[in-house]
C-alpha cells in the first residue's frame, strides 16, 4: 500500500431485522496517514454499500498503537426514519439531527439557587419554575379580584373557583 491510500474492511456483518439496520465492526488501513474522519468512514461505507451517507453511523474508534489501523463499529439503517427512532440522541446530535433545547445560563442559575432553599422531593417542584394559569376561569377571577380591590378595598370578597 503507498502513502495516503485508505482501505475499509467490514466483518463480524449482521443484519438486524429487528432494529432495521445492518451492524458491522469496521477495520480502516490507513499506513503513513493519520486518524481517518469520520465522515470520510461514512462516505466509503455508503459507497460500499450502495446507501446514502446520511443512514451511516459510524462510532467508537480506536486506533492500534503506532498507527495505520483503526478499528469501530458501524450501523447502516435502512431509513433516516428507522435511524431517528433508535439511535440515541448524543449520536443523532453529531450528524446534526437533534437539537436539544436548553434553557439560558440565567434560568439555569436562577432554578440551581431555588433548589439549594428546598430539600428532598420538593426539588422537582421547584425546579418546574412558577405555574402559570392558561385556565380562563382563573384568568377571569383573579381580573375580578384585582378590579374589588381597586374600587373597594374596604369590602371582603371570597371568590371560589372550582
Amino acid at each position: 500500500m503507498s502513502e495516503g491510500v485508505v482501505t475499509v474492511r467490514t466483518r463480524k456483518f449482521l443484519t438486524n431485522r429487528l432494529m432495521q439496520r445492518k451492524q458491522m465492526v469496521v477495520d480502516v488501513l490507513h499506513p503513513g496517514r493519520a486518524t481517518i474522519p469520520k465522515t470520510e468512514i461514512r462516505e466509503k461505507l455508503a459507497k460500499m454499500y450502495k446507501t446514502t451517507p446520511d443512514v451511516v453511523f459510524v462510532f467508537g474508534f480506536r486506533t492500534q498503537f503506532g498507527g495505520g489501523k483503526t478499528t469501530g463499529f458501524g450501523l447502516i439503517y435502512d431509513t433516516l426514519d428507522y435511524a431517528k427512532k433508535m439511535e440515541p440522541n448524543y449520536r443523532l446530535a453529531r450528524h446534526g439531527l437533534y437539537d436539544k433545547k436548553k434553557p439560558s445560563r440565567k434560568q439555569r442559575k436562577e432554578r440551581k439557587n431555588r433548589q439549594k432553599k428546598v430539600r428532598g422531593v420538593k426539588k422537582t417542584k421547584v425546579g418546574a419554575g412558577k405555574k402559570v394559569c392558561h385556565d380562563t376561569a382563573e384568568i377571569y377571577c383573579s381580573v375580578l379580584l384585582f378590579w374589588y380591590v381597586l374600587t373597594c378595598s374596604h369590602v371582603s370578597i371570597y371568590i371560589h373557583v372550582s
